[in-house]
């Protein structure tokens, strides 16, 4: 009995004991917790990575893949820290975006996610975050690679932190080995960079595609030895014409670049090769050859137009070739007639309505004087992809105005207009007979300049009589009338040697020149007075 209390009291001893080590535990954690200081802002301009309390370090892989960035000098770094500019922050963001990322060489490209195509040297990048960012986490992100893209190249990376809301990246490619092929890129993305708070950052990233610039070339066409470049862009614009004297050229850089036949933007500038200038308009003003949109838009008499509710939010300045136009309804197409003093336009209810056509409305450009044919055009115009966009719904000869649109019903394929300058007049109209075209296929057609012959798909015709078939005198589709003139010139080849092929359809006889390494890159047109081809091509070099 006597043993039996005593190792009841040893018991009750050992639990106070117990108790009174654990209370001293817990007392303890609570003023360890109580002494850790609060979070430290870090002040603008602070140059050192930070890990902040509220979000916990990122811990590095047990087994961490080596890294293909090569190594930043600590010189580099400074040097870098010197160049850039700290930059005001961002206050009116874009709904849904984290993040914008701005192309420093070009500041009009900024977006929450950009891909576009540069030329092969170092550029520069500035990231505006919207909330304070947990600096090393963003960095981890930048530094990912992708094992199973070969070709995405890795260049040295600077970075530079103006503040937890900003950072600036430079991409050092020009000390990397890289094909100039469009194929070679370095990109980034954001995705798994973390917030001061903790939140993760998706959908943001940058895709440098690399690639050499194009030039815009003058080549005579009776010497063609005799061709020079008329520009020495260092960028790789994507090059179009607008004038029929080569001296303006539309310049555009995409910037959601993706490979692909999807309508993307583009900031545009245009190019003066005469005066050496550029005009440059902000990424909200898209310009375009053929017009669709609102009737709210302006034209440029240089061959171009852009939506003019656009240019006046972006507070464009007033130019003396631009007529703004502010009609009622919507403008299906709109394009310049082949003197330029006139545009023909589809307008109509934006979306078909049952019983209701649309109206030919035809506008001269000195006057402003409108011309409205109402509801004669039984059809629509289907909005046009990338792919589609080069379909001209408008062939203007001089003459005759043909235009082409899409029946209500799409087994019916194409309903097909010709609008008559002189009479002002809009009739059906087919291609000639021994021409089949089915109506699912465009029946367009490249007329020379006094109407006496015309291209077709399947040869070349006078009048309603095909005099040459692809499949006897020439093996594909011309392209090009030589203007005052009945021949018809053509650029042909590849990246290693390329052809002008000039055929005289009077004569039959067809002559060929030699030009070399020429890489056509997009755009060509014969000058009016006939004498110049004018071509966007890169790598030119005569034999």
């Amino acid at each position: 009995m006597n043993k039996r209390h005593n190792f009841s009291g040893i018991i009750i001893l050992l639990v106070v004991v117990g108790a009174i080590i654990a209370g001293t535990l817990w007392f303890s954690s609570m003023n360890h917790v109580s002494s850790v200081p609060a979070p430290t802002l870090i002040p603008i301009g602070s140059e050192t990575s930070t890990m902040f309390p509220s979000s916990p370090p990122l811990k590095p892989s047990s087994s961490p893949s080596p890294t293909p960035f090569p190594e930043v000098t600590i010189e580099e770094q400074q040097a870098f820290a010197v160049e850039v500019k700290e930059e005001p922050i961002i206050t009116d963001w874009p709904e849904d975006t984290e993040a914008l990322i701005r192309l420093d060489s070009e500041p009009r490209m900024i977006k929450d996610s950009l891909s576009v195509i540069v030329p092969n040297r170092d550029e520069s990048i500035t990231i505006f975050f919207k909330n304070r960012m947990n600096r090393v986490s963003v960095e981890q992100s930048l530094k990912k690679i992708d094992t199973s893209d070969a070709m995405q190249i890795y260049p040295k990376l600077l970075l530079h932190w103006s503040n937890d809301y900003q950072l600036h990246v430079k991409f050092r490619v020009s000390q990397e080995e890289v094909i100039p092929n469009v194929k070679d890129m370095y990109y980034f993305d954001l995705n798994g960079a973390m917030t001061y708070d903790g939140q993760m950052l998706q959908f943001h990233r940058f895709i440098g595609n690399v690639a050499e610039p194009n030039q815009w070339w003058q080549v005579a066409i009776d010497e063609p030895s005799k061709m020079k470049p008329l520009t020495s862009f260092e960028i790789p614009y994507l090059i179009q014409s607008v004038d029929r004297d080569g001296r303006y050229v539309m310049l555009s850089r995409v910037i959601d670049y993706c490979g692909c036949d999807r309508m993307t933007s583009s900031v545009y500038s245009l190019y003066d090769t005469t005066m050496g200038t550029y005009e440059d308009y902000p990424l909200e003003v898209q310009l375009t050859k053929d017009y669709r949109g609102s009737g709210s838009f302006v034209a440029d008499h240089r061959g171009f137009f852009y939506d003019n509710e656009a240019a006046l939010k972006s507070q464009l300045p007033t130019i003396d070739t631009a007529v703004q136009f502010q009609l009622k309804d919507y403008v299906h197409r709109a394009s310049f007639s082949k003197d330029n003093r006139f545009i023909i336009m589809i307008t109509g209810p934006k979306e078909p309505q049952e019983g209701k056509k649309l109206d030919l409305t035809i506008v001269e450009l000195a006057t402003r004087q409108i011309t409205t044919l109402s509801q004669v055009i039984n059809g629509r115009i289907p909005y046009p992809s990338m792919q589609e966009s080069n379909l001209h719904p408008f062939i203007d000869d001089g003459k005759d105005v043909y235009l082409f649109v899409n029946a209500l019903k799409p087994e019916d394929g194409e309903v097909r207009y010709r609008y008559n300058w002189n009479m002002k007049k809009l009739i059906k109209w087919e291609p000639p007979k021994t021409e089949i075209i089915p109506p699912i296929y465009q029946a367009g057609f490249v007329p020379s300049d006094d109407g006496q012959y015309r291209i077709y798909s399947g040869g070349i015709y006078e009048g309603e009589r095909r005099i040459i078939s692809y499949e006897g005198i020439l093996n594909k589709p011309w392209e090009m009338w030589i203007p005052n003139s009945h021949r018809i010139v053509r650029l042909e080849g590849d990246d290693s040697e390329h052809t002008l092929r000039i055929f005289d359809v009077d004569t039959r006889v067809e002559v060929n020149y030699d030009l070399g390494t020429l890489v056509i890159t997009g755009s060509r047109f014969v000058s009016a007075d006939g004498k110049y081809l004018y071509t966007s091509a890169s790598n030119l070099s005569h034999k």
